[in-house]
């Protein structure tokens, strides 16, 4: 019966936790600590991204441009 009556417990904690009003509330929250902080360096990577390609398409055209009057 002891066994028995544990599991009965269990099974009532189990309930109470999955319906706990905190446990909803962070469920659909980033596990970031400053998640404003990681958007900040991830939008300066794209652009330092973005800068490099830019900088090999001027360099390609650039290339293609040596035996035009444009030289």
């Amino acid at each position: 019966m002891g066994r028995a009556a544990g599991v009965l417990e269990n099974h009532e904690e189990g309930r109470r936790y999955v319906e706990h009003g905190l446990r909803a509330y962070v469920q659909d929250k980033t596990s970031e600590i400053m998640p404003g902080i990681n958007k900040f360096f991830a939008m300066y990577e794209l652009f330092a991204m973005y800068r490099e390609w830019q900088e090999e398409l001027a360099k390609e055209i650039s290339g293609r441009q040596v035996g035009t009057k444009f030289a």
